[in-house]
């Protein structure tokens, strides 16, 4: 035992060196022959740690630790655990299942290496686990979370624990076993893309293998960050995220088959690590002898597929119109071509296609047909419509049983399957079952059928379950006068019996006629086909007389509606005139709108012979009205309100306002517009009040000369041009304008002026702006200051041309004193800053060319240097 544990010690400081990830690991077993102690045999036991050489600091482990557990109580066998050496290293074969990727994704690089130990196991009843167990699985993934363990975190994937199963004699009578191994291969893997992935074993003895998604296992017992003597069973697994599981590691559209260990469908639609989990069901003639398992990361890269990819089967049952699409959507697929089977075909990429007939077709898809990438896919399609689930259910009562009745129908085929849910946990799978309900509520029943042409659909009923039969009474309590008759009835299915037998035509009539000349209530006992019994009644008030008040009359506000109130026992009702006046004329209370005094009459029955008669009257009144007009001023102006239309006046908000409770204020110089609304009132005829919203506009006019300050040289002509209103005049004086009654005259100033101009709109109101000129006695030209400091006190921080009596610049450039051009511009308002390329030039000469066009349309040319200097 001391030698045992030396060797482990080592070991785990050897393991403990390593720092890569583990991503994935599987144990097998070889049966070697018969041990050295009696009833025992000898084993070498392999364990596989799979290493994905592109992870960082990613080195296989030297060594490993095997711990070895009776299945009887999962307790440590003697000896164990033990020190697996490592054997060998080799790179994990990359299969490539498909001929043209988009984007190919990173060249998969794993190794697996194999790690061996020989034992001797004792021949016991339930045979033994072999484990290992560490902490050091893939850092991120997908579809899995970390765990915590002894209180610490783990990495992202949880840790990791692998086992395989030495079946014992329950299972193995007089022989033994050697566990199936799955193949090493991994494959490139296409996010959202058609998924085929091969995860299929050998088995040495030619046992039957059954292959099943099964959860991973962490490593949540382990007690250090690589390797460590694996705990004792049972282990738990890893920790999913929403949307994966152990039975859905790649989600919910990827499976494996059970026979072949191929795992097809859609891949995931995020790109990284995910960790697939499969475990072997191993039988010998139809006995279960061991369980195997393997995980293993599988990574999802963001390339994509060129593919046709389809559903095994199309099926419509309701009308013979399909939808057709690639269940893929790669770039790179340039054609289409759809063979819907029955000799018709498109080319478009997602057909919608309705067949001439129901049967079944053979749909063909090839895209790039003829080109690079070809691809194709097939699928059967089934037209069969006209399929209809329905049902009915007879009965309604608990603890008495409910008819269940097929009513489906299918225009194709039979309908052969029946499978009925009745909402209480109990089912059937007859075409027509009965089922009886002990508590009375509401359930949700559904029939799903099946048809021999494939059709399934469901129909679902709420089914009301009571304490007796449903039926209805007609009337309900009633009123009826003591020479009338009255038919009773119990609505529903079932035998009535009635009583007391007072005045009633028939007790065994589910609608007999009644004359009673007391007030009696009649019950009824009605009782279904299946035995299940109720019991209601009618109350039958009798009386000598119709009772009925409403002669008053009232006055509304013309347009108003009125509710007439009449206090009456009778059951029927007509009023009169039918004018349209009224909503209803055969009810008690209806809503009268006359425009014109009225009088309605009502007649209230509770039969023919036995009625009464009222009046009321209407009378309508015209509203106040409310007359009042926008007002339009200039702003600093005051303005007169004027309102008629009634009695009380008053005007909201009240602000500018020399009184709010006059029809014919002021408004005293609003300073902007104003929305006012009146309340007008009437003390003579309806009081009801009338609104209206009266608008004070405040027009502020805003007169422009143009350009504030303005420079010419002698001689320039100066175009002028004043907006804002419809009239101008300028004011100045020696003016030199062309015309003082226009907008745009035209100045030849001999000196410097101010130019003043009043601008008048056509409501009259009006307002004045001006524009200096400053003459300059001098030729046209361009002239250009010889030094600038750009330092940001908006004195001198532009270097800018200044142009007198020049319409246009046609070039400003700016060179350093290798000729590096560092600005360039053909507007007179702007200037160059000191700078190039976002960055400060230092201080310097620089040298500056200039071209522009006078106002007599002469080309002038100027060139100079400029200092730029840095304060």
């Amino acid at each position: 035992m001391r030698k045992i544990t030396f060797i482990i010690t080592c070991l785990f400081f050897s393991v403990s060196c390593f720092a890569g990830s583990i991503s994935g690991g599987e144990i097998i077993y070889d049966y070697l022959g018969l041990g050295t102690r009696p009833n025992s045999a000898k084993y070498r036991i392999t364990l596989r740690i799979f290493l994905n050489v592109n992870t960082p600091n990613a080195e296989m482990p030297t060594g490993a630790v095997l711990g070895i557990f009776d299945n009887y109580n999962d307790t440590r066998i003697s000896g164990s655990p033990f020190a697996a050496s490592r054997v060998n290293i080799s790179p994990v074969p990359v299969k490539n299942s498909v001929k043209c990727i988009t984007t190919p994704p990173s060249a998969l690089n794993f190794q697996v290496g194999e790690y061996v130990v020989e034992v001797e196991l004792l021949y016991n009843a339930r045979g033994y686990t072999v484990a290992y167990q560490g902490v050091n699985r893939e850092t991120s993934f997908e579809n899995i979370i970390g765990i915590q363990y002894d209180g610490r975190n783990s990495p992202p994937g949880g840790g990791s624990t692998f086992t395989c199963t030495i079946p014992g004699a329950i299972v193995v009578p007089g022989r033994y076993n050697n566990s199936a191994r799955f193949n090493t291969t991994i494959e490139n893997i296409c996010k959202s893309s058609s998924l085929s992935y091969d995860f299929s074993a050998t088995d040495p003895d030619g046992d039957s293998l059954v292959y099943y998604f099964a959860e991973a296992y962490n490593g949540d017992k382990a007690v250090d960050l690589y390797s460590s003597p694996p705990a004792n069973p049972p282990y738990k697994s890893v920790n999913y995220k929403s949307g994966y599981s152990g039975t859905a590691p790649l989600g919910i559209y990827a499976r494996i088959d059970s026979r072949t260990g191929l795992i097809t469908g859609t891949a995931p639609p995020f790109t990284g690590n995910y960790v697939v989990g499969v475990i072997i069901y191993e039988f010998r003639h139809d006995t279960l002898l061991s369980f195997h398992r393997k995980d293993i990361t599988i990574i999802v890269s963001s390339c994509t597929i060129i593919e046709a990819a389809l559903q095994k089967t199309y099926l419509n049952c309701k009308d013979y119109t399909f939808y057709f699409s690639n269940l893929v959507f790669p770039p790179g697929i340039l054609t289409y071509d759809w063979y819907f089977g029955d000799g018709n075909h498109s080319t478009a990429s997602e057909p919608i296609y309705t067949y001439g007939s129901s049967g079944t077709y053979t749909l063909k898809l090839i895209i790039n047909k003829g080109l690079a990438c070809e691809d194709s896919a097939i699928a059967e399609v089934k037209v069969y419509p006209g399929f209809t689930p329905d049902f009915e259910a007879l009965g309604t009562c608990k603890d008495f049983p409910v008819q269940f009745n097929d009513k489906s129908t299918a225009a194709y085929g039979v309908i052969n399957k029946w499978t009925w849910d009745f909402g209480d946990g109990g089912t059937a799978i007859f075409q027509n079952p009965t089922h009886t309900y002990s508590v009375a509520k509401d359930y949700t029943v559904m029939l799903a059928v099946t048809s021999s042409v494939g059709c399934w659909a469901t129909s679902t009923k709420i089914l009301r379950i009571d304490n007796k039969p449903a039926f209805i009474m007609s009337p309900k309590d009633t009123l009826i006068c003591n020479v009338d008759t009255l038919r009773i009835a119990a609505i529903g299915t079932g035998t009535a019996v009635w009583s007391p037998n007072y005045n009633i035509s028939d007790v065994n009539s589910q609608n007999p006629l009644v004359s009673p000349d007391i007030t009696t209530i009649y019950k009824v006992s009605l009782t279904d086909a299946f035995g299940c019994r109720g019991i209601d009644s009618i109350k039958v008030r009798v009386v000598d007389r119709v009772t009925q008040s409403g002669d008053y009359d009232t006055t509304i506000c013309r347009t108003d509606t009125i509710k007439l109130r009449l206090s009456s026992d009778a059951i029927y009702f007509t009023w009169t005139p039918n004018d349209g006046s009224l909503n209803n004329t055969l009810v008690k209370h209806p809503m009268a709108y006359p425009l014109v005094n009225t009088t309605y009459k009502v007649v209230g029955k509770i039969s023919n012979k036995c009625y009464a008669e009222n009046s009321i009257t209407v009378k309508p009144i015209p509203y106040p009205n409310a007359i009042a007009d926008d007002v339009s001023i200039c702003l600093g102006q005051s303005a007169q309100l004027h309102a008629s239309g009634g009695s009380i006046y008053n005007w909201s908000p009240n602000i500018f306002l020399s009184n709010a409770n006059i029809p014919d204020p002021l408004v005293i110089k609003p300073t902007s517009g104003v929305k006012y609304k009146l309340t007008v009132r009437d003390i003579l005829g309806c009081p009801k009040p009338v609104q209206k919203i009266v608008t004070i506009h405040v027009i502020q006019i805003k007169a422009d000369a143009g350009p504030r300050d303005t420079a010419v040289v002698l001689g320039q002509p100066l175009q002028l041009n004043a907006t804002g209103g419809n009239d101008y005049v300028w004011l100045s004086n020696n003016s030199w304008l062309s015309n003082i009654q226009i907008n745009n005259p035209v100045a030849f100033p001999l000196d410097d002026i101010e130019y003043i101009v009043k601008v008048t709109n056509a409501t009259g109101c009006f307002a004045y702006d001006s524009i200096s000129v400053k003459l300059y006695k001098l030729v046209p030209g361009i002239y250009v200051p010889n030094a600038f400091t750009p330092n940001g006190d908006s004195r001198n921080d532009y270097f800018k041309p200044i142009g007198l009596g020049i319409k246009s610049l046609d070039l400003f450039r700016v060179y350093n004193r290798v000729g590096q051009l560092v600005y360039n511009s053909t507007d007179l308002r702007r200037g160059w800053d000191g700078s190039f390329g976002g960055q400060k030039l230092d201080p310097g000469t620089f040298v500056w060319v200039a071209e522009g066009t006078d106002y007599n349309n002469k080309k002038i040319k100027r060139s100079g240097t400029v200092i730029l200097i840095r304060l």
